[in-house]
């Protein structure tokens, strides 16, 4: 678990992405103007949504439907 926090950690603070030529041109801008613009949020959202989805469905599946578990006792 040690590893994986420190590797996870070099990732985060690693200097290499700031070298990046592509990364400071008009088209990487212009790009992330795109992505993260005024709408970034509903495409998120619609990203996640069929996970979301599919997580339910999964859940549903698993709870065996609609049906609801009755115990009855016959303790006489």
């Amino acid at each position: 678990m040690k590893v994986f926090v420190l590797c996870l950690l070099f990732l985060l603070i690693s200097t290499i992405s700031a070298a990046c030529p592509f990364c400071k041109s008009e088209t990487a801008t212009q790009i992330r103007r795109l992505l993260f613009g005024h709408d970034f949020f509903l495409n998120l959202f619609i990203t996640l949504l069929p996970f979301a989805i599919f997580f339910l469905i999964t859940i549903f599946i698993y709870n065996d439907g609609w049906q609801k578990k009755v115990s009855i006792n016959n303790n006489k």
